[in-house]
């Protein structure tokens, strides 16, 4: 019997996977993660067509889900898409984002210079975890860094357990680019 691929059957922004002991050595694993993702793009192409027969508004749901959307971290992330150069300092930041990420399963809305949350920060919005998930997309592409790419991977299931009604188009849109970059970036490492 093929494994299924379990890493996105439940909302992990609300009850974080740690993926202790990950079946990933299992043969099935990669071909269950592929087929996990295929089915959200197709998923995902279905809330598309039915948007353009039937213009949809903008949903909100995503603003209760995962917090209000704040500039802080819009603006960190936005300075490290900007980065083409992938400078050091750019690179020390992400690390950071990418540790808060891996310890902690969320990220926040606020942080200080040093990267340190703030105090009554709200929880990121699902933009700045759009965004979180190009950047580290973008890092892992051009560093061949295999940590940025791990923790890209978790935060794609994370997307893909919400339910995609909290989604608006432009952000449905976003996460499909995330999803073919990151199975691009899959193909390129199984090739090495």
């Amino acid at each position: 019997m093929a494994l299924k691929y379990t890493y996105c059957d439940k909302n992990l922004f609300k009850e974080p996977e740690l993926y202790h002991y990950a079946d990933c050595e299992n043969a099935d694993f990669l071909p269950s993660w592929r087929n996990s993702r295929e089915n959200k793009l197709k998923s995902i192409r279905n809330i598309e067509r039915e948007n353009s027969s039937s213009h949809s508004k903008s949903s909100n749901l995503n603003r209760k889900e995962l917090g209000q959307k704040q500039k802080s971290l819009i603006l960190i992330l936005t300075n490290l898409n900007n980065d083409q150069d992938n400078s050091k300092d750019s690179n020390i930041i992400l690390r950071e984002l990418l540790k808060k990420y891996e310890v902690f399963r969320r990220l926040y809305s606020y942080y200080s210079e040093t990267i340190n949350r703030l105090p009554n920060s709200e929880l990121a919005s699902l933009d700045e975890y759009l965004l979180f998930a190009k950047v580290l997309a973008s890092y892992a592409e051009k560093n061949k860094n295999l940590q940025y790419l791990s923790t890209l991977l978790k935060l794609v299931d994370a997307l893909c357990s919400l339910d995609l009604k909290v989604f608006d188009e432009s952000q449905l849109n976003s996460l499909k680019k995330i999803i073919s970059l990151e199975n691009r970036l899959i193909l390129q490492w199984e090739n090495v």
